[in-house]
């Protein structure tokens, strides 16, 4: 290499240091401003390494995790958007709510008042208009396949909450249906039989219901299990079974 070439590597380094890039040892370069899921391709070299035109990792949209849902005109709950990584946002025509839950803006709904042919009852705390009356909201347009059943409102039960909602009905969170087999109720969910326990935490504050959840039965019980080997789970000490012989742990509202 002669001094020309020295001097021309070099300025060309120092110009795209400058930018934000880098030079790899060969002279060439690994990208300026597009390596975050930039549009444009480093001065002089490639496109950046961790994202050339195409927005790279995740720069294009896509569903992601947020801990509060977005909601539609309906109160629907809507999946938000990632523009970019780690930073959620609510599709066009849904916005954050502000008490961080969806609450329904349709008509007025009753166990002897039902809504349109495309909607189901959204009844506060799951209670299945048990002295108060729920809200219609458009049924779903499409429901994964994932088997989580649960009791519905109509006293049967559904593939997953998606499901019942596509057939116009709300979780039933006092249960009443029969469980499939090999399985208990817990609440509106159902718990595999000697693999799992219930998990109830209750509310005490109104809009928001009492949650359940089916969790998996800790190495500790065996093959014999009872409610001391759940003695260190959360709320362990509350442990009672239900008349199937099947645990559950109910924790109280704070």
């Amino acid at each position: 290499m002669n001094w020309t070439q020295v001097t021309g590597a070099a300025l060309l380094s120092t110009l795209l240091l400058a930018c934000g890039g880098s030079t790899d040892s060969d002279g060439s370069s690994t990208g300026g401003n597009a390596g975050s899921g930039g549009s444009s391709a480093g001065s002089g070299g490639s496109s950046g390494s961790s994202g050339g035109g195409t927005g790279g990792g995740g720069g294009t949209g896509g569903d992601c995790e947020s801990f509060v849902p977005c909601c539609d005109a309906q109160g629907s709950p809507v999946t938000p958007i990632c523009p970019t990584p780690g930073n959620p946002q609510c599709p066009p025509g849904s916005s954050w709510p502000k008490t961080g839950i969806c609450e329904p803006t349709g008509d007025e709904c009753t166990p002897t008042k039902a809504c349109a042919a495309d909607e189901w009852c959204d009844y506060p705390d799951n209670l299945c208009g048990a002295g108060v009356a729920g809200k219609c909201v458009k049924r779903p347009q499409g429901c994964d396949l994932l088997y989580a059943p649960v009791c519905t409102c109509e006293g049967k039960q559904a593939g997953n909450e998606c499901a019942g909602q596509s057939g116009g009905w709300d979780v039933a969170a006092k249960g009443g249906c029969a469980p499939p087999q090999d399985m208990f109720a817990c609440g509106q969910l159902f718990c595999m039989t000697g693999k799992q326990y219930c998990e109830v935490v209750t509310s005490d504050v109104g809009g928001y219901p009492d949650s359940f959840a089916c969790k998996e039965l800790p190495s500790a019980c065996g093959s014999a299990p009872s409610c001391a080997c759940l003695k260190d789970q959360m709320c362990g000490d509350l442990c009672k079974t239900d008349a199937g012989g099947n645990f559950v742990l109910t924790c109280p509202g704070g």
